[in-house]
């Protein structure tokens, strides 16, 4: 079944990791897609860099995405 919401998302300040999941025959394929929002003058955007402060602030969030991704396959593996 393919849908066009994200698995899932987590936010901590304005970077944002979005969770994608595309499903295979045997299994899901996920895939994550990281944003740092930014205001123009009256409006926001999105952008793909990031600054050296954003840096660890990234990487912890594709950790928390690793370990929200390993739930979900450990409790598919227990359902099955």
């Amino acid at each position: 079944m393919t849908t066009n919401k994200p698995a899932f998302q987590i936010d901590d300040g304005l970077i944002s990791l979005t969770v994608w999941e595309n499903p295979t025959e045997n299994s899901s394929i996920f895939s994550a897609e990281l944003t740092r929002s930014y205001q123009e003058d009256d409006q926001w955007k999105k952008t793909h860099s990031l600054s050296g402060a954003d840096l660890l602030i990234a990487a912890r969030l594709y950790e928390r995405a690793y370990d929200q991704i390993a739930r979900i396959r450990a409790k598919r593996r227990e359902e099955a």
